[in-house]
Formats: C-alpha cells, sequence, structure tokens
C-alpha cells in the first residue's frame, strides 16, 4: 500500500473523481450519471471512506448508511481494478468496523466478492435480495 492514503473527510472527495472510478469498477460508464445527484449521495452518506494513490487519484471508496444505533448498511465498497490485492479494501473495511462494531453490518456482496468478505471475519447470510433500478 505504498503511497496510498486514506480519509474519512467526505469534502475530499468530489462527484468527478467518483464518478471516474465507478466507471473503472464496470459500474456503468460515466456519462450514466449525474454529477448533482452523486455530490448529494456523498452529503447524505453517513460515513465514507476513500483511499488516494501517490499521484492523488481515488482509487477506492466505501460509502456508510447508519442510524448509529442498531443498523449499518455499507452501500458500497469498490477499489479500483489496479489497487486491488493491496490490502486498501481490508483496511477500509477494519475502518468501518472500527466506526460502527456497536452496531449489525450489513451489505450485498457480488459472488465473486464473498471470498474477501468471508476472510476479513464476515459472515454470509442467505436471504432474498430484492431490488429496483432508479434511472437518472
Amino acid at each position: 500500500m505504498d503511497g496510498i492514503t486514506f480519509s474519512t473527510n467526505r469534502t475530499d472527495l468530489h462527484p468527478k473523481e467518483v464518478i471516474r472510478l465507478y466507471s473503472a469498477l464496470g459500474w456503468g460508464v460515466e456519462s450514466d450519471y449525474d454529477e448533482a445527484k452523486i455530490a448529494n449521495a456523498i452529503l447524505n452518506t453517513s460515513f465514507i471512506v476513500s483511499a488516494r494513490d501517490g499521484n492523488n487519484k481515488v482509487v477506492a471508496i466505501a460509502r456508510v448508511l447508519s442510524d448509529d444505533v442498531l443498523h449499518t448498511h455499507i452501500a458500497e465498497i469498490g477499489v479500483h481494478p489496479l489497487y486491488r490485492r493491496q490490502g486498501i479494501g481490508t483496511t477500509i473495511m477494519e475502518q468501518i468496523k472500527q466506526r460502527y462494531l456497536h452496531t449489525s453490518i450489513y451489505f450485498d456482496s457480488f459472488k465473486r466478492n464473498e471470498e474477501f468478505f468471508t476472510g476479513i471475519g464476515y459472515k454470509k447470510r442467505d436471504m432474498a435480495v430484492f431490488s429496483m433500478n432508479f434511472s437518472k
């Protein structure tokens, strides 16, 4: 993780940086996103962790929604493909755990990522997952 810095300060993030990362993660293309909506999402996130490389490029992000009493949900976590397997995701999840260990922490994961989460101590639960996709 040489040169990687972490921040929990939402004002460190610009929506364009987040959109570029989402695109690099394969979560659509940049034109799929509305910059104002991403800015609002950042503002309304309970806790955010980002990581930057030595060139100040955002290479990872996690957004958390929580009531800070009983329930915490990791809305998303993503590490740029070129920066995976360097401990960045583990460090981000540790920061989330430290902040919200007093609550139950929930999140959804793609099957290909299950091994990562079980490897850092999370337990898989079988449950129905429902979703609705909203466009811009």
